[in-house]
């Protein structure tokens, strides 16, 4: 039984460094938006893409750059992506050039006092 079990951890974690090494090449060509990828973030796949990851991924970045700004912004960059909501996603949608409309949608929700959560 543990062998079964084992070798469907296997395809799992096989399908989850496929999937995330598509989605970061996508990123790095252009191919797909910053802005797609957190539209995306509550996937059970995708969430667990981490923000340096994806934001290093971007065209034009740089690691060093990426790292620096991340710590400006008080943003913890080994987080998964589906751990970013409301005042957080928006920074990060604004600062790397990305505006999804879940980032503006969340930020509105996370507001104190606002009633339509």
């Amino acid at each position: 039984m543990a062998s079964v079990e084992g070798s469907d951890g296997v395809r799992w974690a096989r399908h989850l460094r496929l999937v995330r090494a598509t989605v970061l090449e996508s990123l790095s060509d252009g191919s797909t938006t910053l802005a797609e990828v957190l539209e995306q973030r509550l996937d059970p796949v995708m969430g667990e893409i981490h923000l340096l990851s994806v934001l290093e991924s971007l065209p034009g970045a740089r690691k060093v750059d990426t790292r620096r700004r991340l710590t400006q912004l008080g943003l913890a960059g080994s987080a998964a992506i589906s751990g970013l909501a409301g005042d957080d996603l928006q920074l990060v949608a604004e600062e790397f050039g990305a505006t999804p409309e879940s980032a503006v949608i969340s930020s509105a929700r996370a507001q104190p006092g606002n009633l339509d959560q």
